[in-house]
This record gives C-alpha cells, sequence and structure tokens, in this order.
C-alpha cells in the first residue's frame, strides 16, 4: 500500500512515537491506515495527534503513495487548509507559498486517469434532469441603479485601440449574414429602426436609442 521511502519511515517515526506517550491537551484522531484506503475505526488504526503532527502526517502520506490513492490523499490534505471555526486556534495556519503548493499537487494528482470521475458519463435522461432542474431554479438578477450607474462611469470615454478594432474586424469576416450586411446603415421613423442600404421613405439617418 504504502511506497518503501524515507517518508514512510517518518511517517511511523512519528505514529510509534504517539503510541508511547501520553499528551494532555488539544489533539487529534488521525487514521493510521485513511479510511478512504481501507483503514477502519479500529482502536489499533487509531492515534491521538497534535495538529502539526496531524498535517505533517498527512502531507507525508502524499508522498507515500502513488496513482488513486496519492489522489486521494491530496485531496484529504487540501481538506485540512480549511480551518473550521471551532478549532481555529489550535490547526496549523499555512502561508501563501505552502497552500499555493498543496493546492497544485492536488490538482495534478487528481487530473486525467486518477480524478475520481475520469471515464465516467451522466446518461442522457440524468443529463436532461440536471439541465431542467437547473432552468427551473435560474432567476436572473435585474441590475440595480447603483450597478448600471457603477458601469456607465467605467465606460464613459473608454475607447477601444486601434489594434483591438482590426483585430474584431478580421473575427467578423467571413461569418455568416456578414457580406449581406455590407454596406447597410441603420434609418429609423422615430418608432423603429431599419438596417437597409437605401434611405426607407419618411425615415431620417441614425438608430433610435433603447429605452
Amino acid at each position: 500500500m504504502y511506497l518503501q521511502n524515507k517518508y514512510t519511515t517518518w511517517y511511523y517515526n512519528i505514529i510509534n512515537r504517539a503510541k508511547t506517550r501520553s499528551i494532555t491537551g488539544y489533539t487529534e484522531r488521525h487514521h493510521i491506515i485513511p479510511k478512504s484506503l481501507g483503514g477502519t475505526n479500529a482502536k489499533e488504526n487509531l492515534v491521538s495527534l497534535t495538529a502539526r503532527e496531524h498535517y505533517v502526517c498527512h502531507g507525508l502520506l502524499c508522498k507515500m503513495t502513488e496513482g488513486r490513492d496519492r489522489s486521494k490523499m491530496t485531496l484529504a490534505l487540501l481538506k485540512m487548509c480549511v480551518v473550521s471555526k471551532t478549532h481555529q486556534g489550535e490547526r496549523v495556519k499555512l502561508n501563501g507559498i505552502r497552500y499555493e503548493q498543496i493546492r497544485r499537487a492536488a490538482g495534478e494528482a487528481n487530473s486525467g486517469v486518477n480524478s475520481p470521475t475520469y471515464g465516467r458519463k451522466r446518461p442522457p435522461e440524468e443529463e436532461a434532469r440536471r439541465l431542467a432542474a437547473w432552468r427551473a431554479n435560474y432567476k436572473p438578477q435585474p441590475l440595480t441603479e447603483e450597478a448600471k450607474t457603477k458601469i456607465s462611469i467605467a465606460n464613459t470615454g473608454h475607447r477601444h485601440s486601434d489594434d483591438t478594432k482590426k483585430r474584431w474586424s478580421a473575427i467578423r469576416k467571413g461569418r455568416p449574414g456578414q457580406d449581406n450586411n455590407s454596406g447597410k446603415h441603420f434609418w429609423n421613423d422615430g418608432v423603429r429602426n431599419y438596417l437597409t442600404k437605401e434611405c426607407p421613405p419618411g425615415c431620417g439617418p441614425g438608430r433610435l436609442k433603447a429605452r
């Protein structure tokens, strides 16, 4: 189950020392063989560790395993990074660098064939059910006047660069319907807009603004 390396040796050194000592104060229960790897809640598979020891042991477990087992261990270590309100004072606090390392390792260990959902596809009826549930619960939130004002202020005076305009023009070329609008202009009769090459009777140039 575990690789025979120095990390496994360090791991069992911590476990064996914890088994033979008496400790007071805050401790955390640790499964020597994690339940996700087949361990149980039997007394011989449990040991009391300090918060720091518990964190170190889970870090070592990531280096003692490989494949799907390593994927499970990195997720377990990642969950330990979330400090609960109850144990906020006792939990090990991570700096940004260490937290990033753990997140990156968890992402790499759970990608590809090691991902728990690798190769798993939902049946079409389940996909349809999930989509119907999402549509039923989706309620678009209208923008508040304050949000509209902020957007307006942010866009006031904003000009797109020539490079941006050229890039957009290149993207639009060749799209279906683009050639049909070539040479057309907007006209309006005070009620509705028209997009034609020639000015319709009773219309003037320009486009009505949406109210």
